[in-house]
């Protein structure tokens, strides 16, 4: 019996195409940015520190960095993960606000450190998540589709990972 629960929360934390090497305990990740022309904001860049391929049993930190057209006073963020193209789980919470997210049986933890709300009226805007992986994660390959939405619920930036 496949733990679905297990192997969604093993995949949250890219924000990408995530493929874990368990014999090398490293995590691969590659982001397609999907956001829309007419959204609020654009994606100017994902960093990763330390750089890729990201190990497992220690916290990696994936920085997106966004134009944004107004202020930001408010918001969502939804993550979508799949596995096969099956969606298995969905997150969400306040764009804002930091959200900590243990995954269930141990395969690690995920920490949205939200946006710095109100965002400036124009300019970049950053939000970084930190994440641990347990290296006892099965090796899988998932996508996890990362949504934002403002106060007025428009598009802000979209990344599938």
């Amino acid at each position: 019996e496949v733990d679905f629960g297990k192997i969604m929360w093993s995949l949250l934390l890219a924000v990408m195409t995530v493929h874990l090497t368990s014999a090398t305990t490293t995590i691969n990740i590659t982001y397609t940015n999907c956001t829309s022309n007419s959204a609020e904001a654009s994606l100017s860049n994902l960093e990763f520190d330390p750089t890729p391929p990201e190990k497992t049993n220690s916290n990696w930190t994936a920085s997106a960095n966004a134009l944004v057209k107004e202020s930001i006073t408010g918001g969502t963020f939804n993550a979508t993960i799949s596995v096969l193209g099956i969606p298995i789980d969905q997150e969400s919470g306040d764009l804002c606000e930091p959200k900590k997210i243990i995954m269930p049986d141990n395969a690690g933890v995920f920490y949205w450190e939200g946006v710095k709300c109100p965002t400036p009226s124009s300019g970049i805007v950053t939000v970084n998540m930190t994440v641990f992986l347990e290296s006892t994660n099965p090796p899988v390959k998932a996508k996890v589709l990362v949504t934002t939405f403002d106060q007025k619920n428009r598009d802000l930036i979209c990344v599938d990972l």
